[in-house]
């Protein structure tokens, strides 16, 4: 045993001497109402209403007016998401059962009155499957050979035709399709709303869709798509909408995938329109109860199961009086913090936090917790009352005397969003891009609003398993966080393919001056950016550069069959290839990239796909003339043998027509893959579109890698290719990927959507992600967001690092640091939790086979439109497969840290399960100078003394938790706490609390503070 100074406590308590003792205690003032316990972590926002009497209660409340007061963005309610909670005292009860007046039925599945179909199909009433009433309608649309392009479904509504007062449409609808309509799904039809905007009709995805099931679908009015008040929103006179499909008009599916034959069955009930400014809720009151809280959530974070709902409830008897909204749940205060004066609360890190949101009420510790190699982001939001400078800083993450260092922060900065693209869209200011920063680089917070910091700690891969403390500091506040180092690590192969498009030769030698200095500095340079790839598990276009197979660069190639990759030093192939593919030279402990461009088309247009000249011979037409074909092949042959004898034959693809629009573009496709399998079959193509029976079937064409833009993604032909003929498929994102699509390009789009966007390649079995450009920077997206003109975030994933726009001054100016958005940082997270299926399956998924992973995937995935926006529900199922992985974890921690006479403390003792169901056992003996109060948690507790027994059923993935309430007395020092865990593994952990007799003492007793280390 050897004792050691816990310095990470020392400097916390240290800088927590100049604060008051009820400071201490409390972590900085809070709302009245914060006592109340928070009811559950997955609502983000409360209204508060105080009901006297027995009986029907009504509340009415303008949420509109609550999501301004909470400093939302032109918010839109959710409304399945309310859910009214009693209170006795502090203590939150069960949801009750509950009645709503914000909508109106626009339609109630009773008639097929108003219902059409545009060609051939039909409308009936089904009284066998409905949600409410007693029956739905039910339409049944075939598209028919030379029928209407957009067949489908209309409601003309008979008299409800004002929209104007109403925010969303929402409906529920339970769709089928025929067998040859399966890759139909799930993105099955549109929506189209009549004379709408300016007059005009709006068109715009259907809703998220899961096949056979109901499916709660909501749709935002105002901004309808694109379309806001400005644009000429105008709902004053609806009187048709279409639910539609789209013939297949054109071969690379823009024009819609819907083939002769294919038959969509859609069961439509409960249409209503909301409007969340007017309305009431009512339930039934709980005898002796008068604290209620009304529960909700926004329609970005749908993904909450359905609501109780009371159809038989009365009229209201009573009248709630309701105070202003709250946040809280996973928004909330960081409990142990001493804020000197400052408003410092967490969100989760898929949350793009407002400048204007409200600080909420809620506070909780701030815990994180990671697989050993993994990088775990926390956010972090600050308020100051005034504006002010105050430097930022963090400590290291210190476990007795195990140290993680390194950890990394960013400013969350905002740019100006001026136009939309779908509905996601807000203008104003959003947060986006993550300015690096340096510990103790101070930062400027303006007066009442929000600057978040992020936060990124590595775990490093021979880190001992445990719970980790760490300390930010911003001025004088200080800020504890807590890590979990979960048993088990991340492999160091990269499992999801991907290619992202990066401007090497002008991001490297222009923007950060990678020749403005000398050699050394330039090849950091370029190593550091890799590095930061290959950190994410992102595959960088051009992962070779400067060198590459293509030629000239690289290599050497004589024009006559003899490819030479080792002739340049230290610029070419040989020597760059091997370091970044192959991991030689030290490059990341030698674990380099799975995958790498090797070639790519001459030009966009397919028939100028193929170099225009090579070797001497000049190309006319798409193949050129036998000459130049021979010499080509040639070419093709000698970088076949070169990848074959130095194993790179299983990484390199060569991307051999891009995005072909026509039939005739397909007949090239086809031209160029026969010559190239014919001259280098171990040499994998890449073709930019779906799966095509003109392209495969051309004779001795051979297309390894399929890559469709996830909307025109046909799962059935892809698993067929997939499974039966070796190939792959991978997901190329574009702008035009519109909701419900989700799209991880665009920054107005929920953080959810990238950080989920792995967890839907695994379960469509999609083998990789693609992404055109990274870093198009003109015009400069710091200024203009929009930077291709199509939608916000589109070309770009990192910003310029000068916000003008402007070139470094010379190479290792900013330490070769890019500057990335919170979108690259949510898809290093998914792609990490895809490393997490991957171990927990024991290798990749395959077609038509089940594994361990996809039970968990289905607890948030419904299909790849239809998945929750819930932060909660990603971090629990995330959670629980950490505990299969790594067996189960306990923890025992202490609030606050340090305590004078007399004063409260708890102890929180949490416990997680893997495994079968079993019982938990617990002991602890609390110290006697911390005299127990009471003790409370799931189970059995029993409290004799200074002894607490726990006991408690636990399952696989399950937190369970006991709080044990404690004052003190005696003599000041250091009260250590142990906790024996017992299930199928016994765990013993601690708890430190420090006690002093006044603040006069306390930095001699921390002097003197010493913790042994067993």
């Amino acid at each position: 045993m050897k004792a050691y100074k816990f310095w990470g406590l020392v400097l916390v308590l240290t800088l927590l001497v100049t604060f008051s003792e009820t400071s201490l205690r409390a972590g900085g003032t809070t709302s009245p109402t914060a006592a109340d316990t928070w009811w559950d972590q997955a609502w983000p926002y409360r209204v508060p209403v105080t009901v006297s009497g027995d009986g029907i209660a009504q509340a009415s409340i303008d949420f509109t007016a609550q999501f301004n007061a909470l400093g939302l963005n032109h918010a839109l309610l959710d409304l399945r998401s309310i859910r009214v909670v009693p209170y006795n005292g502090n203590t939150p009860g069960s949801p009750l059962s509950s009645a709503e007046s914000y909508s109106t039925m626009l339609h109630d599945g009773e008639t097929t009155s108003g219902w059409s179909v545009n060609d051939d199909g039909f409308v009936v009433l089904d009284h066998a499957r409905h949600t409410q009433g007693s029956a739905a309608v039910r339409v049944t649309i075939t598209n028919t050979v030379g029928g209407y392009g957009y067949p489908g479904a209309e409601l003309h509504p008979s008299s409800l035709n004002d929209w104007s007062a109403y925010e969303t449409f929402i409906y529920d609808v339970w769709p089928e399709v025929n067998a040859s309509a399966l890759d139909q799904a799930p993105d099955l039809y549109w929506f189209k709303l009549y004379n709408a905007c300016g007059g005009s009709p709006v068109t715009h995805g259907g809703p998220p869709l899961a096949l056979d099931r109901w499916n709660y679908a909501s749709v935002s009015l105002n901004p309808l798509d694109t379309c806001w008040p400005a644009d000429g929103l105008n709902l004053s006179n609806i009187t048709r909408m279409e639910f539609h499909t789209r013939d297949n008009g054109t071969v690379n599916g823009n024009g819609g995938l819907w083939d002769d034959g294919d038959a969509l069955t859609l069961w439509f009930d409960n249409l209503r329109l909301v409007d969340q400014d007017n309305g009431a809720i009512r339930w039934q009151t709980t005898p002796g109860v008068s604290k209620y809280y009304v529960y909700f959530d926004v329609l970005t974070h749908e993904g909450h199961p359905q609501s109780p709902l009371d159809a038989g409830l009365g009229t209201a008897t009573l009248t709630g009086s309701a105070g202003g909204a709250e946040a809280g749940g996973y928004y909330h205060q960081i409990a142990g913090a001493s804020t000197a004066g400052l408003s410092v609360w967490a969100a989760p890190t898929v949350e793009k936090v407002l400048k204007t949101m409200a600080v909420p009420v809620a506070s909780e510790p701030l815990r994180i917790a990671a697989a050993r190699g993994e990088f775990e982001p926390f956010q972090i939001v600050v308020q100051a009352p005034s504006a002010q400078s105050l430097n930022v800083n963090v400590s290291d993450f210190i476990k007795n005397s195990a140290v993680i260092t390194g950890v990394t922060i960013h400013r969350v900065d905002y740019v100006n969003i001026t136009t939309t693209g779908d509905h996601f869209d807000r203008f104003g200011s959003w947060p986006d891009p993550l300015w690096p920063l340096d510990s103790g680089d101070p930062v400027s917070f303006p007066a009442n609003e929000n600057q978040p910091l992020w936060f990124t700690v590595h775990v490093p891969w021979d880190a001992a398993p445990g719970v980790y403390q760490a300390t930010v500091s911003v001025g004088s506040a200080n800020i504890p966080v807590q890590l979990e180092v979960w048993d088990f690590s991340l492999p160091r192969e990269i499992h999801l393919a991907s290619e992202w498009g990066f401007g090497w030769s002008s991001i490297v030698q222009d923007v950060y001056q990678g020749t403005a200095g000398d050699w050394d500095c330039y090849w950091e340079l370029v190593e550091a950016f890799k590095q930061d790839f290959v950190n994410h598990r992102l595959i960088p276009k051009s992962v070779a550069w400067p060198a590459g197979l293509n030629y000239p660069g690289g290599v050497e190639y004589d024009c006559n069959g003899h490819l030479d990759p080792d002739a340049w030093g230290d610029w070419d192939f040989a020597t760059i290839g091997g370091k970044y593919i192959h991991g030689q030279d030290g490059f990341n402990d030698g674990y380099g990239f799975p995958a790498f461009l090797s070639h790519g088309p001459k030009s966009n247009w397919p028939p100028d796909s193929l170099p225009s000249s090579f070797c001497g011979e000049s190309r006319s037409g798409v193949l050129g003339s036998l000459a130049y074909q021979a010499k080509w092949k040639q070419y093709l042959s000698a970088v076949d043998d070169y990848i074959v004898s130095d194993s790179y034959d299983a990484a390199a693809y060569y991307h051999i027509v891009n995005e072909p629009q026509t039939f005739d573009d397909y007949t090239i496709v086809g031209q160029i893959s026969a010559l190239t399998e014919e001259a280098a079959p171990h040499l994998r193509q890449l073709i930019s579109e779906q799966v095509e029976p003109d392209i495969y079937n051309y004779p001795g064409a051979k297309i390894d890698i399929w890559m469709p833009t996830i909307s025109n993604y046909e799962p059935v032909k892809s698993h067929d290719r997939q499974q039966n003929h070796g190939e792959q498929v991978w997901w190329y994102y574009l702008y035009g990927d519109d909701p419900p699509l989700p799209n991880p390009i665009l920054m107005s789009h929920p953080g959810m959507e990238a950080r989920i966007t792995p967890w839907l390649a695994w379960a469509e079995r999609v083998e990789g992600l693609l992404h055109y450009n990274a870093t198009d920077w003109n015009p400069n997206p710091w200024d203009t967001p929009n930077v291709t003109g199509k939608d916000n975030g589109d070309g770009f994933f990192f910003y310029p690092p000068r916000k003008d726009g402007s070139n470094l001054d010379h190479c290792g100016q900013n330490g070769h640091r890019l500057v990335p958005s919170i979108r690259w940082e949510n898809l290093r997270d998914g792609m990490e939790d895809y490393e997490y299926l991957w171990l927990l399956a024991g290798g990749d998924p395959q077609i038509d086979a089940a594994n361990d992973a996809d039970d968990y995937v289905a607890q948030l995935v419904q299909s790849r439109t239809r998945f929750s926006h819930v932060p909660t529900d990603l971090s629990t199922t995330r959670a629980a497969i950490a505990q299969l992985l790594g067996g189960p974890t306990a923890s025992k921690s202490v609030e606050p840290l340090a305590v004078g006479p007399g004063a409260a403390l708890t102890y929180i003792l949490v416990y997680t399960h893997s495994g079968a169901d079993t019982t938990l056992i617990v002991t602890d003996t609390v110290p006697a100078n911390t005299p127990v109060i009471t003790a409370t948690g799931p189970g059995t507790v029993q409290v004799t003394g200074q002894e607490v027994a726990w006991s408690a059923p636990v399952s696989a993935g399950q937190p369970v938790t006991l709080t044990i309430q404690a004052t003190t007395v005696s003599t000041p020092g250091a009260a250590v706490n142990t906790a024996v865990f017992s299930s199928t593994q016994v765990l013993t952990r601690e708890a430190t609390v420090l006690l002093y007799h006044s603040q006069v003492y306390l930095p001699l007793v921390l002097r003197n503070f010493e913790i042994s280390d067993s």
